[in-house]
């Protein structure tokens, strides 16, 4: 029953349900020993046996917002795995992340026994703000308030302590061995430490059943926490990846003007919050509005992110910014079915020194579905030829007129491939290549771009270092080892660029390489 992962963002997610389910429905003799931990833990909650203090600055019994379930349903859920819990957190500014974990780690350590529970912040006054969490519920404690020493609190007679530190400074997480730890806005920690730090704090956590490490941020770029959250989408990675969008929050609103129409960010954000459950209404936009005029968009995108996507490409311009959100774990129909030569579409980037990239897609009711990639430097055509997929139209660089013919050369000719060079895009006093990647993002923005996520990972790259020059207002290429020349997401360019043109999007040229109607109604035959 509980032997998959975690979606959050899937339609019927629903945290609070979740929970409820597992704690009114699973008698506790049966569960996992932290998840019955972690059961007791939310039925003190939500009994009101935990004060924090509000955004009102004043001291209220914890009522759980959805951010902070999903949390709390997120570390539960990986109990019942039976595996020790592990959660990664990419969010949004002031959601209660510290706060939901400070009231576990609280709980744990006041009711078992032995427990150590380390927090590690990104600043001394970070440090003592979450400290000062933990030392509230302690103050409402009704059973025995625990000791506290400066940032460090201790219970008696469980032998329990709950340790604040501050992340890079010497001998940090090193010592002892804590069961219980919770890494604070990891992407700002100090970078000269930041590596160092992480691993030695989260190795000294022993792989046991009833330990729980929480990594939390706002994003700060592509660094060390953004990457390792990234890692955690993989289902044999041992954390769980949880994002929290801005939106999970309902007291950000604002009075809504006369006349407020939805502009097309406005609308597409709608649709983000259906998936998380969350019907966005116009007093959050309005919010979502005035804050941008305050603080700028690409850092409202920073510290208020609608999707991870938007929390690392903010500050530098990413040009295909949103493709990770358009990764999809299977295809909404059979890729037999698909027609040949008119749905089987791709891409071709050829090169030798730098890879000849292939993608393989289908176009079906508007959409673009990525369904594989091949990318490998030198090698003959013959080899490259041999990962054409039956029935594609592939459209190449159309500079690559020779390569195109070699490859062409290498078919047998009753496979249904055919080999075009794509069509550009036509652009009146601009640059056509910016008009080409603007067509891509297009697709993306609009949903009807998507990848299989079994074969994103070479896509995702490329795309995560594929940023506008602010000089030159054009895509930077600049070569690097993991990304090449950006050949893959070429290949991609072109097939967008066939696609569009082929069906009327974009105004269509001759194409003088099209196979012919009756060979291809031959090779149907087949």
């Amino acid at each position: 029953m509980y032997s998959q992962r975690l979606k959050p963002g899937s339609l019927d997610w629903n945290p609070r349900r979740t929970i409820d389910q597992v704690t009114r429905l699973c008698p506790t003799g049966e569960l996992p020993e932290m998840a019955k931990r972690l059961v007791f833990c939310w039925q003190w909650i939500v009994a009101g046996g935990c004060y924090i203090r509000d955004k009102n600055e004043k001291i209220i019994q914890l009522e759980p917002n959805r951010a902070q379930e999903t949390i709390f349903a997120t570390m539960l859920l990986q109990s019942l795995r039976g595996v020790p819990v592990r959660v990664a957190i990419l969010k949004a500014r002031k959601l209660g992340a510290s706060t939901i974990v400070s009231a576990v780690f609280y709980f744990l350590c006041r009711h078992y026994r032995n427990q150590r529970a380390l927090m590690l912040a990104h600043n001394g006054d970070s440090t003592h703000e979450i400290f000062d969490i933990a030392r509230r519920i302690g103050d409402k404690d009704l059973i025995q308030r625990p000791r506290v020493n400066r940032t460090l609190m201790f219970f008696y007679p469980e032998d329990g302590i709950y340790n604040c530190q501050t992340a890079g400074g010497e001998g940090v997480g090193a010592g002892g061995t804590p069961n219980l730890l919770h890494l604070s806005e990891v992407a700002l920690w100090p970078h000269t430490k930041k590596e160092e730090s992480r691993y030695t704090a989260t190795n000294a956590v022993p792989a046991v059943l009833t330990t729980i490490i929480v990594e939390e941020s706002t994003a700060r770029g592509r660094e060390l926490f953004f990457k390792n959250w990234d890692a955690a989408r993989a289902d044999a990675h041992p954390y769980d990846q949880v994002f929290l969008p801005w939106f999970l929050d309902e007291e950000l609103t604002a009075i809504v003007p006369d006349q407020f129409t939805l502009d097309e960010d406005e609308s597409q954000l709608v649709q983000i919050g259906l998936r998380y459950g969350v019907p966005i209404a116009d007093p959050q936009l309005a919010w979502r509005r005035e804050k941008i005029a305050d603080i700028g968009e690409h850092r409202f995108r920073q510290e208020y992110p609608s999707t991870p996507e938007e929390s690392i490409s903010a500050e530098k311009g990413q040009v295909l910014g949103g493709l990770r959100d358009r990764l999809i774990d299977a295809l909404p129909f059979a890729y037999d079915a698909t027609e040949w030569d008119q749905e089987r579409v791709g891409g071709i980037d050829f090169g030798f020194y730098d890879a000849t990239a292939i993608v393989h897609a289908v176009y079906r009711d508007q959409v673009l579905y990525v369904v594989g990639t091949y990318r490998a430097t030198k090698g003959l055509s013959s080899e490259h030829a041999a990962e054409l997929a039956v029935g594609h139209r592939y459209y190449c660089d159309p500079s690559a007129v020779q390569a195109r013919e070699d490859m062409r050369a290498t078919l047998t000719g009753n496979d249904g491939i055919g080999l075009v060079g794509a069509p550009r895009a036509k652009a009146a006093g601009g640059d056509i290549v910016i008009q080409e990647w603007r067509a891509v993002n297009s697709l993306i923005r609009q949903g009807k771009l998507c990848v299989l996520t079994s074969v994103a990972e070479q896509l995702i790259i490329e795309a995560d270092n594929l940023f506008w020059n602010s000089q030159t207002g054009k895509p930077d290429q600049t070569r690097g080892s993991a990304w090449g020349h950006f050949d893959t997401l070429d290949a991609l360019r072109y097939c967008v660029m066939g696609v569009l043109t082929r069906h009327g999007a974009i105004e269509r040229p001759k194409e003088r390489d099209d196979i012919p109607r009756s060979r291809r109604d031959r090779m149907r035959a087949m």
